[in-house]
């Protein structure tokens, strides 16, 4: 453990017991996972996750999106509690070991370092906790640099369903002053280096590649029209499922697009839609193909009386 990362990690606000782990493998071997945190330790950083199991064959996956450090924020960051509440399934929020690194790094996409490799460690504790709570069906969420996690660690999974939020599809692609800092902190690449030249020998960081070829789960893709992101991110991430951007909802083959008008700029959907959505998600008792080949969400909100949207303008 570094001194980083005692200084900078704190359970106390989360109010759940903490079960520690000395490493992955022993994580992995765990015969049994109680609720609470489990602080995997990865040497140098932890891979914090807070667990909260149901009686239910789906598991929801929460990851975040960008923090912003100061020093009364301690680590863990775990999002997803509050627009979760109330459903049915587990619940598995992911908080970024990749933070642990730095005390001034906020956003590093889940995605490790040169020699913290996230990307092949964090499938291996998904698996293990699916395989342990004996969920059939795995729904990853996330919003902005958390939803290119979602989209990523879904081709890890056996029946999974990717749910990214104004996603980044390339890490190279997002704002230069955060892709730098990570860049720097995390690959070394110099001040006047080409961060994806430092991404390259070590990670994925442009999913609109890796999703050309290999495994590429459902994809439930929601995104602000009035967001940069869609030049970006969007327009070349739909070029791998024969598409392209029009503004409205839009399905393909294992995809669908839900585009709304949410407010200029990086904003998100309204909190009520992403709990009506995450409510359907988990119920649905057919495969993710053709659960996305029915999905209207926009009438399907219209139409939840519960939802808190739309629905009470008639």
């Amino acid at each position: 453990m570094t001194r980083a990362s005692r200084q900078i990690r704190c359970f106390e606000r989360w109010r759940r017991p903490v079960l520690s782990h000395e490493s992955l493998a022993a994580f992995e071997d765990a015969s049994t996972l109680p609720d609470g945190i489990h602080a995997v330790d990865l040497g140098g950083a932890y891979l914090d996750m807070l667990l909260e199991s149901a009686d239910s064959d789906a598991l929801l996956v929460f990851f975040n999106g960008a923090v912003q450090r100061t020093p009364e924020l301690t680590l863990p960051v775990f999002s997803g509690l509050q627009v979760s509440a109330g459903l049915s399934c587990s619940r598995l929020l992911v908080s970024d070991p990749t933070l642990c690194l730095h005390p001034e790094l906020g956003l590093a996409w889940y995605s490790g370092s040169r020699w913290l490799h996230v990307q092949t460690l964090l499938p291996r504790a998904l698996r293990k906790v699916v395989a342990t709570l004996g969920v059939k069906r795995t729904l990853l969420y996330g919003t902005s640099g958390g939803g290119f996690a979602s989209l990523l660690y879904g081709r890890s999974l056996d029946n999974a369903l990717s749910i990214a939020v104004n996603p980044q599809t390339s890490i190279g692609r997002y704002v230069q002053r955060f892709v730098r800092s990570y860049a720097e902190t995390c690959f070394g690449c110099p001040p006047e280096g080409a961060p994806e030249e430092a991404f390259a020998p070590h990670i994925q960081h442009d999913l609109c590649v890796t999703f050309r070829t290999g495994p590429r789960p459902p994809v439930l893709y929601l995104q602000n029209r009035l967001d940069w992101h869609v030049r970006a991110h969007v327009k070349p991430f739909l070029v791998n499922f024969g598409v392209e951007w029009t503004g409205e909802d839009l399905r393909a083959p294992g995809l669908y697009v839900h585009s709304g008008r949410w407010g200029e700029g990086h904003r998100a959907p309204p909190v009520a839609l992403v709990a009506h959505l995450l409510r359907e998600a988990t119920r649905w008792a057919h495969g993710w193909h053709e659960a996305l080949a029915e999905l209207d969400l926009a009438r399907s909100w219209l139409c939840d009386p519960g939802s808190g949207g739309p629905s009470g303008v008639a």
